[in-house]
């Protein structure tokens, strides 16, 4: 019988959209400083306006990959992990091939100790998964799960 190991980030989905509220901010205060007249705008500026743009464009996309996956993202039984990347399409890892594992923190977020990805890897993969509330105490307990901890 699997039983739930992990589910959604909802906080990595209201940190999106404040960011993406946040990026639309500014680019809304920049164009209406120049009186949305781009050919007024001095090169420099425009070209901060479009990296402005790029992250607001990154960040609706990590938005839509976010709110479509499932909410409940894991799943375990005695045997595997079953990772689901959307509500159709998931990953089997099973335990006696983990050879090893470990949170990864990004570098912007390192400041903060926020975990961005669970990594397992296998003899023949190296799984990244994603998008999951309380990371470390989800790897601790695979651990456990994997490797039989007392």
């Amino acid at each position: 019988m699997k039983k739930i190991l992990a589910y959604k980030s909802q906080s990595e989905i209201i940190s999106s959209i404040v960011l993406f509220v946040l990026l639309i901010i500014s680019i809304f205060l920049i164009l209406m400083n120049y009186k949305f007249v781009l050919s007024d705008i001095a090169q420099a500026i425009q070209v901060i306006l479009y990296v402005i743009l790029i992250v607001t464009l990154m960040t609706i996309l990590q938005l839509i990959i976010i709110i479509l996956k499932p909410k409940v993202i894991m799943l375990h039984d005695d045997e595997a992990i079953y990772y689901y990347k959307n509500k159709k399409k998931f990953i089997t890892i099973k335990f006696d091939e983990i050879q090893n594992m470990y949170a990864k923190v990004s570098l912007w977020t390192k400041p903060f100790l926020v975990y961005t990805a669970i990594v397992i890897m296998t003899e023949k993969k190296t799984f990244y998964l994603r998008h999951m509330s309380k990371m470390n105490e989800i790897k601790e307990l695979i651990q456990h799960i994997a490797y039989h901890e007392e």
